[in-house]
Formats: structure tokens, C-alpha cells, sequence
């Protein structure tokens, strides 16, 4: 089961005092803006998005300059990898290499080293194997 986070509003959060319920009067101060008027706390579900097949996603931005996004999702728990590689099939940067959960995954790379070309990453898990092109342009 997902874990169930509890919320409360902060001392002195905006959104105290800030809702306004039309249908029900109230005495004194208006409701609290995205609370309930009550002692219970509210509770959100931790949302977890189940992959239902492999896929590495284009990056973006693409072209980039320094810094991009690679998406990727996961149908089931294994090792991963998720390496670059520049034009000519040279390794320049392992950015997992690690057993990870199945799922929608995210990876910020940010690499300052490299010179303006076309770049390749590629993404192993299982049985899945999947490459990209991204450009970087300084």
C-alpha cells in the first residue's frame, strides 16, 4: 500500500483564513483555503505511477547547453544503466548503474566538460536496450 502523508497548514501559511465557502455561514474568520474546518487532517495519496512498458523518452531541451532532462520508464524492478556516449561510441559519462524499481524515472545531467557535438544515451534494463540523440550547442 502507498503511504498516506498527512498535511496541516503552517503557522502563518497564506492560506489560512483565505477560502470562502458561499453555501454554509460562518462565524468569525473564513475557512482555511485547501484545508478542512475540522481537527481531522486531510491526506494525500503518494501518486505512484506504474509503468506499463519500457521506453527512454527524448530529452529536452534538445538541443541543450549545459544542463537536460532523460526520461525513462521502467516496467519491472532490474538493473539499470543509463550511459553517453559521443559521436564516435566513446563512453563519456555512466549516469545510473543500479538496481531501480519499476516506474517513471527522471535524470538531470549536467555535464560542463563537454564540447559542442551530438550525443547518444542509451539505457539498459533487462532484456530492454534504448538510445537517444541529444545535441549539445555551446
Amino acid at each position: 500500500l502507498p503511504e498516506i502523508e498527512f498535511l496541516h497548514l503552517t503557522q502563518g501559511s497564506g492560506l489560512i483564513d483565505a477560502g470562502v465557502d458561499l453555501g454554509f455561514p460562518y462565524n468569525g474568520t473564513a475557512p482555511d483555503l485547501g484545508a478542512f474546518e475540522s481537527d481531522y487532517a486531510t491526506y494525500v495519496q503518494e501518486n505512484t505511477r506504474v509503468a506499463i512498458s519500457y521506453q527512454l523518452l527524448q530529452n529536452y531541451p534538445n538541443p541543450f547547453n549545459p544542463s537536460t532532462t532523460i526520461e525513462f520508464s521502467l516496467k519491472e524492478d532490474g538493473f539499470t544503466t543509463l550511459k553517453v556516449f559521443d559521436i564516435t561510441g566513446r563512453e563519456v559519462e555512466t549516469l545510473v548503474n543500479r538496481r531501480m524499481k519499476a516506474g517513471e524515472h527522471s535524470i538531470d545531467y549536467f555535464n560542463s566538460n563537454l564540447a559542442t557535438g551530438i550525443y547518444f544515451y542509451r539505457i539498459k534494463s533487462g532484456d530492454f536496450v534504448a538510445s537517444r540523440k541529444m545535441i549539445l550547442v555551446r
